[in-house]
């Protein structure tokens, strides 16, 4: 996924963790409807400075950062090497590993984080700005259980997204069933908007991932049987006769917003018959030299086998055979 398409949905000029909610009840609606399991992953920036704080190396918070965003990846041990090799003491990275080996639920993973940032680790070193994180945390969990949001919802305090704009919450989306990358991430910027233009507006925004979310509806068979087609109408191909009779009623069709395919070449019917099997046609035109002479158009409905015949002008009687 080096090159991607992503959606996003961005909040600009409000604080408010309300947005944080939506953001998450977003989430929650589209992979409701998309009937895909997913877990959404929160952690707040202001925490991961706070494990800076805390360890004893306030100048490190980036090193941290991207270490740890690696966990998933490169597991625990692989992470205290790198932050060794970044200078950190054994001393800190115990602190840090202390406080990714947190586990229970969020209230209780809440606690011991406000214990540890206010003095309670190895180190005995407050961190403010931890604790203000954990504020921002615990009142936005608070907001997701008031709203009954239905997916589930963790904290997870190894979460990091390497993008050092972030300022408050994070997020990550995982989908619980496919085994892939996040396939939706954001979180709260507030500096971010000044290089273009707009100083000093606070903003939150998450993304989809479109790619990644193709491949996990395509993975888990999810794709609804009623997107398996776009059209409405396949005009078969008896021959170039026919072809050129058919092309009028097929544009007039069109352009009453019916969507109408003609099959490209003369093929045996029953090829044309698999094609529009195949891509869930749900009705079949077949005119040879008869309906051509007697000015007529006749359309099958392939789901009920009715079958009914029209004047070649009569595009409204067509359309309500077809229910449009």
């Amino acid at each position: 996924y080096r090159e991607f398409y992503q959606c996003d949905v961005d909040v600009i000029g409000s604080k408010s963790q309300v947005n944080e909610l939506e953001l998450v009840q977003i989430v929650d609606k589209v992979f409701g409807l998309l009937d895909v399991n997913v877990l959404v992953k929160i952690n707040n920036r202001k925490v991961l400075t706070g494990f800076a704080e805390i360890c004893g190396f306030p100048d490190k918070v980036v090193d941290i950062t991207v270490a740890i965003d690696k966990l998933d990846k490169i597991g625990l041990e692989s992470v205290e090497e790198e932050m060794r090799e970044k200078g950190l003491t054994d001393g800190a990275i115990a602190v840090i590993e202390q406080i990714l080996k947190l586990s229970g639920s969020t209230s209780e993973k809440l606690a011991s984080m406000r214990s540890l940032m206010n003095g309670g680790s190895a180190s005995g070193l407050v961190s403010e700005t931890g604790l203000k994180g954990l504020d921002e945390l615990e009142e936005l969990f608070g907001l997701i259980d008031a709203a009954g949001v239905k997916c589930p919802v963790e904290i997870d305090l190894s979460l990091a997204r390497g993008l050092n704009y972030y300022t408050g919450a994070i997020f990550e989306v995982k989908a619980v069933d496919f085994q892939i990358g996040s396939i939706c991430g954001g979180g709260r910027y507030d500096n971010l908007t000044g290089i273009f233009g707009l100083p000093d507006m606070s903003g939150v925004g998450i993304s989809f991932g479109a790619d990644r979310i193709y491949d996990v509806l395509k993975g888990l068979d999810k794709f609804p049987k009623s997107l398996a087609s776009s059209t409405t109408l396949l005009f078969a191909c008896m021959g170039a006769e026919e072809l050129r009779y058919v092309l009028p009623v097929a544009a007039a069709l069109r352009s009453e917003g019916v969507s109408v395919e003609v099959y490209p070449e003369p093929s045996k019917l029953k090829k044309q018959f698999d094609y529009a099997e195949k891509k869930s046609i749900p009705f079949l035109s077949i005119n040879g030299g008869n309906e051509a002479e007697a000015g007529t158009i006749q359309l099958k409905n392939l789901t009920t086998g009715e079958q009914k015949s029209f004047s070649k002008a009569d595009i409204s009687g067509m359309k309500a055979f077809m229910n449009m």
